[in-house]
Formats: C-alpha cells, sequence, structure tokens
C-alpha cells in the first residue's frame, strides 16, 4: 500500500499546482492580462496530462479495486483521500469562477461591439410615406 500513498501524495501536490494555476488564471483574467492567460492555459493543459498519468499508474496498482475498498482497511490512505477530495472541491469552485468571469466579460465586449457598430438596415418609405422595417 506505500505505493499507492506515494502515488496519492504525488497527485494530491499535482492537484495543488492545478489550484495555484488556476488562481493566477484567475488574477490574469481580472487584469485582462491576455498572455498571462495564454501562458497559463498551456501550463494547465501539461498539468492536465501529468494528472492523467498519475490516475492511470494508480488505476494500474489497484488493479480493478475502487479506492474506497482500499482505503476502507486503511485510515491513512482514507485520510489522504479526503484531503485530495477538498482540493478537487477547491478546483471546481476556482474553475467555476474562471469560467463565469470569461464568459461575463465576453458579453461584455459583444455589447460593446453591438453600440460601436449596430446593424445597418435599408431605411425603407411605405406607401404612407413612413419608415418602415
Amino acid at each position: 500500500m506505500s505505493d499507492i500513498g506515494r502515488i496519492l501524495d504525488f497527485e494530491e501536490n499535482l492537484l495543488k499546482e492545478l489550484l495555484s494555476l488556476l488562481e493566477l488564471q484567475h488574477k490574469a483574467i481580472i487584469k485582462n492580462d491576455i498572455e498571462t492567460m495564454e501562458t497559463i492555459v498551456d501550463k494547465l493543459i501539461e498539468k492536465g496530462k501529468e494528472i492523467e498519468k498519475a490516475e492511470n499508474e494508480r488505476k494500474i496498482l489497484l488493479g480493478g479495486i475502487g479506492m474506497k475498498e482500499a482505503a476502507s482497511n486503511n485510515s491513512e490512505l482514507d485520510e489522504k483521500i479526503r484531503s485530495i477530495k477538498k482540493t478537487v472541491s477547491g478546483i471546481n469552485v476556482q474553475k467555476k469562477t474562471n469560467v463565469l468571469l470569461l464568459r461575463q466579460g465576453t458579453n461584455f465586449n459583444e455589447k460593446v461591439i453591438n453600440i460601436l457598430s449596430p446593424k445597418r438596415n435599408n431605411i425603407v418609405y411605405g406607401n404612407d410615406g413612413k419608415l418602415t422595417k
């Protein structure tokens, strides 16, 4: 079980690094720092690949046994799993916040563009001399 504990520690460290990248992304979104956001996205992709490799290694070590089953007899593993779940919860909250901020920024930009370049319809006069659309 020490190999599983080692992998869980490694996964938790990767998840914490992912969370810190998401926090940096949050700051970049607020500052409208596009260059920083682009570099962070590349780092997020790489971190996701590393987490996937660790997950696959853990699944191979467990050999089809679920995490709950593996942790049921080991309180140390159970504590590590709870810690990982807490970190994943923080990641989800930060990710949702970042997505919300990006959507708000996109909606604002669309409104500004619509104000600055309104749709130009041809003006047509009807039989009574009034404008028709």
